[in-house]
């Protein structure tokens, strides 16, 4: 008898995925399993002469982003640019790259870096 439904894949067969979120694949093999960007500026608020607001002006706007993921090596190359996260505006690169083993788990690493809008 054929079943409608396609076979499930099991936790030991070649073509089993992961179903419970979206995992990018690098180019080196890496597995990118998350990636933040935090948008930051410096804030100066004028007073007119008479004490009251006058004016606000944000300046020196920047973007520190961080991937993590599973892999031998990182992807990104601390002072590159390739892979910066499409979010983070601006001349950017990676500033650090850690590695981290296990016993209980696979090979992984963390990438940051900062962007500079106005750069």
């Amino acid at each position: 008898m054929t079943s409608r439904f396609p076979k499930q894949p099991t936790l030991f067969s070649s073509n089993f995925m992961a179903t419970f979120g979206i995992s990018i694949i690098s180019p080196a093999g890496s597995i990118v399993e998350s990636a933040d960007i935090e948008a930051k500026s410096d804030f100066k608020q004028l007073i007119n002469s008479v004490g009251e607001h006058a004016q606000a002006k944000s300046y020196d706007v920047n973007f520190a982003f961080s991937a993590r993921g599973k892999g031998d090596t990182c992807p990104f190359d601390i002072g590159g640019s390739s892979g910066v996260p499409s979010g983070a505006a601006g001349k950017a690169f990676w500033t650090s790259v850690k590695l981290n083993s296990k016993n209980d788990d696979f090979r992984g690493w963390e990438a940051s870096g900062v962007s500079y809008k106005h750069a």
